[in-house]
C-alpha cells in the first residue's frame, strides 16, 4: 500500500510538472484573436505580446484598434473585423496571409462573444437567438472555417474556443446558452478532426466573472417589458421582473474579478506542450456547477432550490403560478 501511494503521488507530480513545460520559439508563433475590443480577448492579445508572440487582433471597432496598437508592441496587428460579416472575416484573412507570406498560424482563438439574452425564455424572439448565435457559434464557425488552412499549412497548431460554464450548465439565459452548447459541439467534432493535421482544439469553460459583458442588460430587459403583450405581463407580473434583475445583479455583483485566470488558461493553451482539452475556470464552475451539470434535470433543480433556502434567497415567481 505504501508503495502504491507513493508511485501515485509521483504520477499526480508528474501530471502537474507537464502543465508547466512550454513549447519553444514563441517569438516564431503568429496567433489570431478575435473579440479584442475589450474583455478577456483585449487581456489575452497584451499578455501574448508580452511573451513575444505576434499577435493579429480582431477588433470590431476602430477605436479599439487603435488603442490596442499603441498599446502594445509592433509584433501585435489590430485588425478591424466583424464575425458575423463574412466579407469582414474573408478580408482579415487576406490581410494575415498577406502579413504572414509563406509562414503558417500556430493559433486561433475564438473569443469573440456576446450576451443579449432577456429574462425568460417566453420574452425573447427569434431576432434575439440569432443574434446571440450569429456571433457566439457561427462566428466562430465561419472564422475557423476561412483560418483553418493556415494552422494545417504548419502541419501543427492550436485553435482555441471560448465556450462558458453555460456551455455545460442550461440556465435561464436561453440564447446564450443555445449558442454556448453549440460551441462545445463544434469544438468537439473539429477536435475529432483537426488531429489527423496534427491539430489540437481546446474548449475556455469560464464561471461567472464580473465583467463588462452584461453591462446594458437590465435596461434591455425593462424595454422588452414594455413592450411585452399584455396578457404575458399579467401573467409574470412586474414584481417578477424587479425580483430578477435585482437577483442577477445580486449575482453579478458576487462574481469573481480575477480574470487572470482566464487569461492563464487562454495564454496556456497556446504555449503549453501539453496544453488541457478543456480549461474549466472559477470554483463555482469546477466544484458546484460543472459537477451538477452531469445529474438529472430534477435533482439539479432541487439543489439549486435548497442552496437558495440555505443563503434565504427568493426566486422569483411568475404571478399566474402565485395564483
Amino acid at each position: 500500500m505504501f508503495y502504491l501511494l507513493c508511485f501515485l503521488i509521483v504520477v499526480y507530480v508528474c501530471y502537474k510538472v507537464s502543465f508547466l513545460i512550454k513549447i519553444g520559439k514563441l517569438h516564431e508563433k503568429y496567433v489570431f484573436i478575435t473579440g479584442c475590443d475589450r474583455g478577456f480577448g483585449r487581456l489575452l492579445a497584451v499578455r501574448l505580446d508580452k511573451l513575444g508572440l505576434h499577435v493579429f487582433a480582431g477588433c470590431l471597432s476602430d477605436k479599439a484598434a487603435a488603442e490596442l496598437t499603441e498599446q502594445c508592441s509592433s509584433r501585435l496587428n489590430a485588425i478591424k473585423m466583424d464575425v458575423t460579416k463574412p466579407s469582414e472575416v474573408k478580408n482579415a484573412l487576406r490581410l494575415v496571409k498577406k502579413f504572414l507570406g509563406d509562414k503558417p498560424l500556430w493559433g486561433l482563438v475564438n473569443n469573440a462573444g456576446i450576451q443579449n439574452a432577456v429574462i425568460s425564455f417566453e420574452w425573447n424572439t427569434k431576432d434575439d437567438y440569432q443574434s446571440v448565435l450569429g456571433v457566439n457559434l457561427f462566428g466562430t464557425i465561419d472564422t475557423t472555417l476561412n483560418f483553418f488552412p493556415l494552422i494545417r499549412k504548419g502541419k501543427q497548431g492550436r485553435i482555441v474556443n471560448v465556450s462558458s460554464l453555460l456551455g455545460r450548465f442550461a440556465a435561464n439565459a436561453s440564447p446564450y446558452v443555445v449558442s454556448k452548447f453549440g460551441v462545445e459541439g463544434f469544438s468537439d467534432g473539429l477536435s475529432k478532426e483537426a488531429r489527423v493535421f496534427n491539430v489540437t482544439v481546446h474548449t475556455i469553460e469560464p464561471g461567472f466573472f464580473r465583467t463588462n459583458f452584461n453591462d446594458g442588460l437590465e435596461e434591455k430587459n425593462m424595454e422588452r417589458w414594455k413592450t411585452l403583450p399584455k396578457d404575458i405581463k399579467e401573467d409574470y407580473g412586474e414584481e417578477y421582473l424587479q425580483q430578477t434583475l435585482q437577483m442577477r445583479k445580486r449575482f453579478a455583483d458576487n462574481s469573481s474579478e480575477q480574470f487572470d485566470l482566464v487569461v492563464d488558461a487562454m495564454a496556456h493553451a497556446l504555449t503549453a506542450k501539453y496544453p488541457k482539452e478543456r480549461y474549466v475556470i472559477g470554483d463555482d464552475a469546477k466544484y458546484f456547477f460543472v459537477p451538477l451539470s452531469y445529474l438529472p434535470c430534477k435533482l439539479q433543480i432541487w439543489i439549486l432550490e435548497y442552496r437558495r433556502k440555505q443563503k434565504k434567497i427568493k426566486f422569483p415567481q411568475p404571478a399566474c403560478t402565485e395564483k
